[in-house]
């Protein structure tokens, strides 16, 4: 993958984001959804999200308070779900050493007393990302690192997994992705297009080789206040009902 320029630290999960970003991001086929932002006069975050499921009839949110201190690199996150999960995470940058961020991810549920701990270590250097991540409650350790000179990236994990993505112009994007399946020796095709109409709207649309169309309209009706419709349909099977359709409201000031 080549990137004209680059020099900066890019995260292995980020290799392909703008790819993925135009395929998946909005496009609220499951339900409606609602998020509030606001924030304190000392930099203290607070955000309510509220999502219904179509299918299901499910309702679900939580609430989540992120306190930043910039001068000490340090960030505290804490949220409280409807499911009754308390989760938690603690971030410290620059603290050990520069180029160094650790994270401590936590959850618990207090019905069960079940509870998991998770530890990552990011480690940025010019033109070098890489990641430690260990999952103490079920003892599972993975790593990557992502390797950028002169343009090009170079990532230490390996992947049946191909993405291209072209901006055609500065209100045209589009993509195209491949998956290999090695157990079933399948190949999934995505594409998919996203167009700027102004300055408060664009609309997406993706289609897969299974017949699956996706069409999305976000709208920023005011500051503050954003609306995303989705809509989603197995082209295979139209007479069945195979559709989808949510809406996402975003509030923040």
């Amino acid at each position: 993958m080549s990137i004209p320029g680059i020099a900066f630290y890019f995260a292995f999960n980020d290799i392909g984001k703008p790819s993925k970003d135009l395929l998946s991001k909005d496009y609220p086929i499951d339900g409606i959804k609602v998020e509030v932002k606001t924030s304190a006069f000392d930099g203290t975050t607070f955000k309510v999200n509220g999502h219904r499921d179509n299918k299901l009839g499910i309702i679900a949110g939580d609430i989540e308070t992120k306190y930043v201190d910039k001068q000490n690199g340090i960030v505290l996150t804490q949220a409280w779900t409807t499911s009754n999960i308390l989760n938690g995470k603690i971030e410290l940058e620059n603290n050990l050493a520069k180029g160094l961020k650790l994270e401590l991810l936590t959850s618990y549920l207090p019905i069960t007393h079940g509870k998991t701990i998770k530890i990552n270590t990011i480690h940025k250097q010019p033109n070098v990302h890489s990641t430690a991540s260990v999952d103490l409650s079920k003892l599972v350790f993975s790593a990557n690192s992502v390797y950028g000179q002169e343009g090009f990236l170079i990532g230490a994990e390996v992947a049946y997994n191909t993405k291209l993505a072209k901006r055609l112009d500065e209100s045209l994007e589009a993509t195209a992705k491949a998956d290999w399946d090695k157990k079933t020796n399948t190949i999934g095709l995505e594409a998919g297009a996203k167009m700027v109409l102004d300055s408060t709207s664009f609309v997406k649309g993706k289609v897969t080789n299974t017949g699956i169309v996706g069409i999305s309209y976000t709208q920023l009706i005011r500051p503050g206040i954003k609306a995303n419709l989705g809509f989603a349909a197995d082209s295979a099977h139209l007479n069945e009902n195979a559709y989808k359709v949510g809406l996402t409201l975003t509030f923040e000031n």
